[in-house]
């Protein structure tokens, strides 16, 4: 619980808004024009009777969601048992509590602009399924990716489900989709292209081992052969059994990664067939780099992974990979994990390994072709991060860690000095990204984009657009 506080006077005094507050969160969002929705309305998510000093574990049935119009001098309540929400420009979501004692909660959906907040609940295709939470994970395209846990309050996959446009409707995509415990889950849009997303599942094999031999549905002789492989080969911990998947559909078709024919110094992979396929690192991994697009560099994806039949989480196997094509092809730009950010609408990629301490970083204005190295600092440190600017436009980028003695280090990274000029419209190339090698459509639409030549040596400028 929290206690939240408000003030009308530029922070100078301060009211106590709520007791007993377990999130909160303004109506209108910043597109929003509806003159029906008083600006300073609020969403709260709180327990009313709440006394003394308490916490809340788990779903509570004594939690309701509110809205007020004057800082909760009065209000309004919307859902009961309405224990956790979540506003978007399209949608609202909250999560309402159907049994605190079994954590069962059912998904409610309404429409942000709609002044009366006719919420309606969320209809999926699996209801003999229990739901134990819920992960938006994508509503960007006027349909909504969520991700509902099934499987107890500890479970570390879930089932992803498309929505019709109004959010309330859904349809299966994909099952197993891994989580961790912060409901975060290793899912992600590939920005600025309509229809791409990309998704790591546990293998259906290791999924049904973790349910008991009940739940596998055949013969006795061949789950028993299948159980004991699993076991020479000590994969019991589902981490081992992550796999990547892509769709150019918006969550159709998934299919495996298509790797690279050979890996950066030239040597062909060692493997064939559905034993090779590339695979990435996400969200819920935080010893390697997750995988990375932005808006401003169309077709750009950067990831640590590594090509074979699973994920690794050994440091040895993870390279660096990177496609210009979102997703459709990729090549090894570099042994090792990194960290990596991307500046100037793509023309520049920086990037440094985030597993040893290290004084240099590595940069490229070519898209991944070729890689400079540049000393930034005598003595090594430990990178933490990488970033720079939120429309990734600049070329300036702040690199930070901390020294052998745990004393923070920040460092700006300037690259204006590395080309003289701005492209020209001669430097330029059209690009349609597509949904397979023979095609040149995604969601039976041709787009055409205007980039920069891998080879041409300019920069794109910050005001530059597609």
């Amino acid at each position: 619980y929290k206690e939240v506080f408000y003030s009308q006077d530029l922070a100078v005094t301060w009211d106590l808004m709520e007791d007993y507050v377990v999130q909160f969160a303004w109506a209108a969002s910043e597109k929003s024009n509806n003159t029906l929705i008083p600006p300073q309305r609020v969403f709260l998510a709180h327990e009313p009777s709440g006394k003394g000093h308490q916490k809340i574990s788990g779903w509570s049935e004594k939690v309701h969601l509110s809205f007020s119009d004057n800082f909760f001098k009065t209000r309004k309540m919307l859902v009961m048992y309405g224990n956790k929400f979540l506003v978007t420009d399209n949608y609202i979501f909250v999560a309402k509590v159907l049994s605190e004692e079994s954590q069962d909660v059912t998904l409610m959906v309404t429409n942000p602009n709609d002044p009366l907040y006719k919420f309606s609940e969320a209809t999926l295709p699996m209801r003999r399924l229990k739901d134990h939470s819920y992960t938006i994970l994508d509503s960007s395209e006027k349909q909504v990716f969520l991700h509902v846990n099934h499987f107890g309050p500890n479970s570390k996959y879930g089932n992803i489900y498309i929505s019709d446009e109004n959010g309330s409707k859904y349809t299966f995509s994909l099952a197993n989709n891994v989580r961790n415990n912060d409901g975060q889950c290793d899912f992600e849009k590939v920005e600025a292209i309509d229809g791409v997303y990309i998704s790591n599942v546990y293998t259906e094999e290791a999924v049904e081992l973790t349910k008991g031999s009940e739940d596998v549905r055949e013969p006795s002789e061949r789950r028993g052969k299948r159980q004991k492989d699993l076991s020479k080969s000590h994969l019991e911990d589902l981490d081992n059994f992550k796999r990547s998947f892509i769709s150019f559909d918006k969550g159709g078709i998934w299919n495996p990664i298509k790797p690279p024919n050979s890996d950066s110094v030239g040597t062909k992979f060692p493997c064939t067939g559905d034993k090779c396929s590339l695979h990435l690192h996400a969200m819920t991994n935080t010893k390697f780099g997750p995988f990375y697009s932005t808006q401003n560099s169309a077709g750009i994806i950067i990831g640590t992974g590594n090509v074979g039949k699973h994920l690794s989480n050994r440091a040895d196997e993870v390279s660096t990979f990177l496609s210009r094509d979102a997703g459709l092809t990729w090549a090894e730009i570099r042994k090792g994990s990194h960290i990596y950010e991307i500046g100037d609408h793509g023309g520049v990629l920086v990037m440094t390994s985030d597993q040893r301490a290290t004084n240099e970083v590595l940069y490229s204005w070519n898209e991944g072709k070729s890689w400079d190295t540049y000393q930034f600092t005598p003595k090594v440190v430990n990178v933490n991060n990488i970033i720079i600017e939120p429309s990734n436009t600049a070329t300036n980028f702040i690199l930070y860690g901390e020294n052998d003695y745990g004393k923070g280090i920040l460092i700006s990274l300037d690259f204006s000095s590395l080309h003289n000029t701005n492209c020209n419209e001669n430097d330029y190339e059209q690009w349609s990204p597509a949904d397979s090698a023979s095609s040149s459509c995604i969601l039976g639409r041709r787009l055409t984009f205007t980039r920069k030549k891998q080879d041409s040596k300019c920069f794109n400028g910050e005001t530059f657009e597609r």
